[in-house]
Formats: structure tokens, C-alpha cells, sequence
């Protein structure tokens, strides 16, 4: 089965949609071994690394650049909620206008959501 996601991991928060589901939660994270959370908060691991992504997490980022972990990691997270097993995935995710309007940065955001081609 595909699956279409589409993301807007904004400055404040990340929305996101798959079919008749939505999800919204605060774009926020920090490294972390905490295990008790709100349920508008996610615990996360990645690159061997846990992460709190949501209310709960402390670093926040208003910059406009989108490649940026925060970013990625809102990226996976709201996937990751969409997902119950391996699947294909067509995702479409929000950038600002400036940056959907340049093509080497569009194509650095995404080999940077990427990374190795396995997530």
C-alpha cells in the first residue's frame, strides 16, 4: 500500500495529514533519556540518539532554514505516527516560499530528509 503524507514541520508547529487523519504537535526537541512525557509530546530515537519531539522538549528554532534536525526529526515523527509497518510512502512536505523557489535548495532538503536513502 502507498501512503501520502504530507508534512509542514512549521517554526511552531508541525502539522500534518494522511488520508483522514491530522496530527499537530509543537516543533520542538532535545536529546533525552526522559521516558515520562505529556501526550502531546513523542519520544524518538534516531542515529542511535532519543529524542522528546513536541510540547514537552526545550529547543525550538525560528530560523527559515528547514535543514536542520529539529526539522527532520518532526519529518519522521509525524511519519512515524501515519505508519504501522513498512510501507511505501509519498510524502510531501512544507518550505517557504523562497526555498521551493531555488532548485539547489529544494534539492539540499531533499537528499538532507533522505539521508541514505533508508530511514
Amino acid at each position: 500500500m502507498n501512503l501520502l503524507i504530507s508534512v509542514d514541520a512549521g517554526k511552531f508547529a508541525t502539522k500534518a495529514i494522511c488520508g483522514d487523519k491530522q496530527l499537530y504537535f509543537q516543533t520542538k526537541t532535545e536529546e533525552s533519556n526522559e521516558t515520562s512525557i505529556t501526550n502531546k509530546s513523542h519520544i524518538v530515537q534516531y542515529d542511535g540518539k532519543r529524542y522528546v519531539v513536541g510540547e514537552d522538549a526545550s529547543t525550538s528554532d525560528y530560523d527559515t532554514s528547514k535543514v536542520k534536525l529539529l526539522h527532520k526529526l518532526a519529518i519522521y515523527t509525524a511519519i512515524g505516527l501515519f505508519v504501522d509497518k513498512c510501507e511505501d510512502i509519498t510524502l510531501v512536505v512544507g518550505c517557504p516560499l523562497s526555498d521551493f523557489l531555488v532548485q539547489e535548495i529544494k534539492d539540499r532538503y531533499r537528499k538532507y530528509l533522505l539521508s541514505d536513502g533508508y530511514v
